[in-house]
């Protein structure tokens, strides 16, 4: 044989039927195009190999892991001391178990940072630990770990059919599966291409080139590569006669399956059976060598694949003579939305709570929503003359977004941009216009025209803000990476081709992926909690790859969800994993701006409700939320970091005291992920965790003076400050009118539950240890008594 397989379906031939998932071990220099209905995962176990999928190619590392889709044409290009798995998911099987079709996954380290391969690995080496465990009931065990593996990457990395939209494509598209399914399900009869069109509702002629296009192959090929898969099986594993073989999988009589069976593989039916029962002692033989193989490799990576065991009590030494200093990056910049909002006097009551209580630089207004461009009309400057006047009382600086959406092809607009900074630089001097920022903001997939227009305005705006010496170069584009950051690479590609250099490049982030699936736009919700620095590293290496370096990364867009009414904005969940993602991109995004953060900006006319799922860190009544308090607690910190872990972050200041924040975020389960918003809001909030455990953590800081601490601690949790928990216990409707005395009940009722005690250190050691409750947020302060 030219390639070298190990093949497990042999000895497990009498339940693959029943099976969901089977799988080879495989080691071999290459192989040709292939095309089949079965999921496909790879695992690379040692190695290198190159895969071709579709249009694209990958190069695979030692665990490596890539998933390829059903009736994705694909190739192995070459390989180097490449050993690997292939998992295949019973494609047939997944849609009658769940009542579904048109399953497609995204799922490719190679292309992807995601903590959520991690987990994937350790289901892969588990199931490769049993598969070489002999025991009793051995199928039953692997069947349970089939599944697991399949219910985690339907959770992780599927994109359902409601999450694609046709781009402009005949509807007749998603036939394509229903197509291949009919042939699965029929193939044993005698079935034509008449038959399948009449099927469908459609011509013979048309049906037969539109199968060409999606498969690569004529109908009859297909058919008979599905007959013939099936009939291989029959000639390795019954002593059945070559008629009923060919009977059994469709084939009219023998010679017609021996004609086929030839064609395909230069060997009769007969001689095929003869020579592979021959070639079973060579496959044991080999197979033994690629089990002790894989053995070995397994008895390597033993100790980095071991769960953590024991308690959840968790130790943190801090030596507080360890002091550096660190950027609050979290609270350079806010979102005030466009000057159509923010001249409203209740909007600028709030803005005004955001700045006095939680300090945010930087005031992030859209300028472009509000403009009449208009050249013939002399520009009237009051009503954003209003809002900046407010803004800068405020003493914020300004980071003003131009939409280039809104302002393309259009030359009246420079013209307003040079006399608006013009009248700005008269109103509150050139210094004070000087510190301003400005992005050119276009969410854009760039392709090749998009990005040409793009950089000819940004020349011009750039010429126009340079003219007043900005100090701040124009920046942009806040681009949503997509899943492989290829418009952030044509995007490079077109910047370095137009000589245009900056030193600030800006993303938007949400916990989404997004891209093109078959020409359909993809987006679909992730639950990997680390999405913000994935999302950098992935910008950082697209960039090093382009050879462009840029000084700042901000993150100019944030948001938690995209959903209209999403309940975890106002529940402690979301305060919990404001202060996770804040710290998980800790020390890499010079800015994170929290979008909408004002229920009151956000258009939501069918909610009248005081809890909505809006996003804002406040309702539109001035109740804050969890999300509010996530930032508050943040702020409250010392200037100096001590130690920062993916719970806790601690600081000290230059008087002996010492901050605390820490969380319990937990892990969103399938219900959340795979549930509408109508849904989501009838279901149990504690039903949407994987788990609702407590977190202990034990604080031991070392090298403190001795002496008495006076220590404060702040909480919010569900039963402490949760404006929802609290909204609950007061009514059973969410639809009721409150007044003022409500409001001021809820005020009072959403703030941090306070706990106050003093510690004695008489050996330079404080201990400290605190149980947090699921998805509470914690401050400590920690004070010197002189």
């Amino acid at each position: 044989m030219g390639t070298t397989y190990f093949r497990r379906w042999r000895e497990f031939m009498q339940n693959l039927n029943q099976s969901i998932l089977y799988y080879e071990f495989a080691r071999e220099e290459s192989q040709g195009f292939q095309i089949h209905q079965d999921i496909e995962l790879i695992y690379l176990l040692k190695g290198e190999m190159e895969v071709e999928v579709v249009d694209k190619t990958y190069q695979l590392q030692a665990e490596d892991v890539l998933m390829i889709n059903t009736m994705n044409k694909h190739q192995i290009r070459r390989t180097n001391h490449a050993l690997y798995v292939k998992l295949y998911i019973r494609y047939g099987s997944l849609c009658r178990l769940l009542n579904s079709r048109n399953f497609y996954f995204l799922c490719n380290s190679v292309v992807e940072i995601n903590n959520n391969y991690e987990n994937l690995r350790k289901l892969i080496i588990k199931f490769l630990n049993e598969h070489f465990i002999e025991q009793d009931y051995k199928e039953v065990y692997l069947n349970k770990i089939y599944y697991e593996i399949v219910i985690f990457l339907l959770n992780e990395f599927q994109i359902k059919r409601n999450e694609l939209q046709l781009l402009d494509k005949d509807a007749s598209e998603k036939r394509v599966t229903d197509i291949l399914e009919y042939i699965e399900i029929h193939y044993q009869q005698n079935i034509t291409l008449n038959d399948l069109a009449k099927e469908f509702y459609l011509t013979p002629q048309y049906l037969a080139k539109y199968f060409r296009e999606k498969t690569g192959t004529t109908f009859l090929k297909y058919l008979n590569q599905i007959r013939l898969k099936a009939a291989i099986k029959d000639l390795k594993n019954t002593n059945q006669t070559i008629l009923k073989v060919a009977l059994d999988n469709g084939f009219p009589n023998v010679a017609s399956f021996s004609r086929v069976f030839y064609e395909n593989y230069k060997i009769k039916p007969m001689v095929y059976r003869n020579q592979y029962k021959k070639d079973t002692l060579y496959l044991d033989s080999d197979s033994k060598k690629i089990d002790k193989e894989v053995q070995s490799l397994l008895r390597e990576n033993e100790g980095n694949n071991e769960e953590e065991l024991g308690s959840n009590i968790t130790l943190i030494e801090i030596d507080v003579w360890q002091k550096q200093a660190y950027k609050t990056f979290w609270k350079e910049m806010i979102d005030v939305g466009d000057a159509d909002f923010l001249s409203k006097s209740d909007v600028q009551s709030q803005i005004a709570i955001l700045k006095n209580e939680l300090g945010f630089e930087y005031a992030k207004i859209v300028l472009d929503n509000t403009i009449d461009f208009d050249k013939n009309i002399k520009f009237d400057y009051f009503k954003i003359e209003r809002v900046f006047d407010f803004l800068l009382e405020k003493n914020f600086k300004l980071h003003i977004v131009i939409n280039y959406r809104n302002i393309r092809f259009n030359e009246d607009f420079h013209a307003y941009l040079d006399k608006l900074l013009s009248h700005f630089a008269n109103r509150y001097s050139i210094t004070n216009v000087q510190n301003w920022r400005f992005e050119l903001f276009y969410d854009s997939d760039f392709e090749e025209e998009k990005a040409i227009l793009y950089f000819e305005e940004y020349k011009k705006i750039s010429a126009i803000i340079n003219k007043y010496k900005i100090r701040k170069n124009l920046m942009g584009p806040g681009i949503f990476l997509s899943y492989e950051g290829d418009n952030l690479q044509r995007y490079l590609e077109r910047m370095k081709k137009s000589k245009i250099s900056y030193d600030t490049l800006t993303l938007s982030a949400y916990p989404y992926r997004y891209g093109k699936v078959d020409e359909k736009i993809m987006l679909h919700r992730v639950s990997n909690h680390q999405y913000l620095n994935n999302q950098y590293a992935l910008a950082k290496s697209i960039m090093k790859s382009q050879g462009v370096d840029f000084e700042n990364i901000y993150f100019t867009e944030w948001k938690e969800s995209l959903m209209q009414n999403d309940r975890m904005n106002d529940s402690c969940y979301k305060g919990a994993v404001v202060v996770k993602n804040i710290l998980s991109c800790f020390d890499e995004a010079n800015v994170l701006c929290y979008s909408n953060p004002l229920d009151i900006m956000i258009d939501s006319k069918n909610n009248h409700s005081v809890v909505s799922g809006l996003s804002g860190m406040l309702t539109k009544q001035g109740i804050k939320k969890p999300a509010f308090y996530a930032y508050y607690f943040l702020n409250r910190l010392g200037k100096y970091l001590l130690k920062k872990e993916e719970h806790f972050l601690v600081t000290a200041t230059d008087t002996k005291n010492y901050s605390i924040v820490c969380h319990n975020c937990k892990k969103l389960n399938y219900k959340y992920y795979t549930s509408q918003e109508k849904e989501i809001l009838s279901t149990s909030y504690d039903e949407l965790f994987e788990d609702n455990n407590k977190l202990i953590l034990q604080f031991q800081l070392n090298n403190v003076d001795n002496g008495n601490y006076y220590i404060k601690e702040r909480s919010i949790h569900q039963n402490a400050g949760s404006v929802q928990d609290t909204w609950i216990q007061m009514t059973d409707t969410e639809e009721i009118n409150i007044g003022l005395s409500e409001v001021e009940y809820l005020k009072s009722m959403a703030a941090p539950s306070i706990r106050v005690h003093h510690a004695q250190v008489t050996d330079g050691t404080l201990l400290l240890e605190y149980q947090l409750e699921p998805n509470e947020i914690k401050h400590i302060h920690i004070i010197y008594q002189y």
